[in-house]
């Protein structure tokens, strides 16, 4: 090839353009598995979305009567039927540990989301940035 002959404009620019999109998607990137790792070390707070209750599950009481009169009255009155239509529940995981799970599962699903956007970007770049050598 002569050294005399430059490289058009328009294939410098696009390769300008590529370096800035493979510039920006991987910074992209690293940005977000910073920020990702600093969640997850519980440095920053996982991002607050969704403020749900967690999931009750009822318990389920007898159907038989017990005859009380026999029993100590402290016995007694915890077997008594409740007055309330609801019965008693129970709860595997406090409302705050709850949401934290599902902000943690959604704060996932936006840092995959972010990061794959990234590489779409740099990989734009890299598309841009290589030489494309045509041999016969």
């Amino acid at each position: 090839m002569d050294p005399t002959l430059k490289e058009p404009a328009e294939k410098s620019n696009s390769k300008m353009i590529g370096w800035i999109y493979v510039f920006i998607g991987t910074l992209i990137i690293i940005a977000t598995v910073i920020f990702a790792v600093l969640v997850l070390t519980g440095k920053v707070n996982v991002p607050k979305v969704l403020d749900v209750k967690a999931p009750s599950i009822p318990i389920p009481q007898a159907t038989e009567t017990i005859d009380t009169s026999q029993l100590p009255t402290q016995v007694a009155q915890f077997l008594k039927p409740s007055a309330s239509k609801e019965p008693p529940s129970v709860k595997l995981l406090s409302d705050e540990a709850f949401s934290k799970l599902l902000n943690l599962g959604v704060f996932y699903l936006l840092v995959m989301f972010v990061t794959s956007s990234g590489a779409k970007i740099a990989s734009i770049g890299t598309q841009l940035v290589r030489t494309i050598k045509v041999s016969n």
